[in-house]
């Protein structure tokens, strides 16, 4: 296990530290309790979605297979962004709207630095963890101090949605850690809110 390798799996049990605590502060409150737990209904079938595209990506390599990925590996995150929705857990902003949308693009723009499974893949998992990110700026009483981490932290992983293909896995450059950096500081901001959100519900 290299440089890169270790890296990317302490960020992979941050952001799953991240989503068990998303999930805790929506069974924690109350008054949305019904909404809440559409919600998370919605993100664990939209979570289905997208380990079967990929578990489908492993498996298979044939055009007819890769299609039928395309649409599992974007519906997933799509069906989350629609039940955090309507559970009244998310809006789409123009600044969501564009953040989304430049994430996505960002298969487009680095199609040939990655195999098209393996890419859309990434992108379906930094679009479901961005859409899980912002749930938290729609609920009630947050203070700006509380938002702005996982504001930052929005844009953050835009760029490293943008960047990514400019790593160097087998040996880290300097550049390449940087681009690391925006996913772990993307993920330790909104780890920040999330602790500050469930300090005061406490």
């Amino acid at each position: 296990m290299n440089e890169y390798h270790i890296i990317m799996s302490i960020g992979g049990v941050l952001t799953l530290l991240g989503i068990v605590f998303t999930s805790i502060l929506f069974m924690k409150l109350e008054k949305y309790e019904v909404q809440g737990k559409m919600a998370l209904l919605g993100a664990v079938i939209g979570g289905i979605l997208i380990s079967m595209g990929f578990i489908g990506g492993m498996m298979s390599s044939s055009k007819e297979v890769e299609n039928i990925l395309i649409v599992l590996l974007l519906t997933g995150p799509g069906f989350m962004m629609y039940s955090f929705s309507i559970g009244g857990f998310l809006a789409l902003t123009k600044r969501f709207v564009f953040q989304f949308l430049a994430i996505l693009a960002s298969f487009v723009v680095l199609y040939n630095h990655f195999d098209h499974i393996m890419g859309l893949l990434y992108v379906g998992t930094l679009l479901a963890l961005f859409v899980i990110m912002n749930t938290i700026l729609f609920l009630p009483g947050l203070s700006s101090s509380t938002k702005t981490p996982t504001l930052i932290s929005s844009w953050l992983l835009v760029g490293y949605s943008w960047l990514r293909g400019f790593i160097h896995k087998e040996t880290l450059d300097i550049l390449s850690i940087l681009i690391l950096s925006l996913y772990l500081g993307a993920v330790v901001l909104w780890l920040y809110s999330l602790i500050d959100i469930y300090r005061h519900l406490r």
